[in-house]
């Protein structure tokens, strides 16, 4: 990321949608108004690392999960039982490596 470029949550509400979990709740898990959590959403604002990785919590994510659509990004945003599935997944390859 370069010195002046904005930390873009691109993936945010995504994530949030997904977790069926509202605006209005984000802000209270996080600390913030609701009105923050919609600058995040529309890259509007930028929130500071500390808010970042406090909605990355709340949202059972990595601040990478919130920025990047990358293999994490779409990792997150699995339901809890695919996400299971693939950690059995990667258990059962790692045990078969060693």
């Amino acid at each position: 990321m370069k010195r002046n470029e904005k930390l873009n949550l691109k993936n945010m509400q995504i994530i949030r949608e997904k977790k069926k979990i509202t605006q209005v709740k984000l802000s209270m898990l996080v600390g913030v108004s609701q009105q923050s959590i919609t600058y995040y959403e529309t890259n509007t604002r930028t929130p500071s690392l500390p808010v970042a990785l406090k909605i990355a919590k709340a949202l059972g994510t990595s601040v990478e999960g919130l920025i990047d659509d990358d293999i994490i990004a779409k990792y997150y945003s699995l339901c809890d039982s695919d996400k299971e599935t693939i950690n059995k997944m990667i258990e059962t390859l790692y045990t078969k490596r060693n």
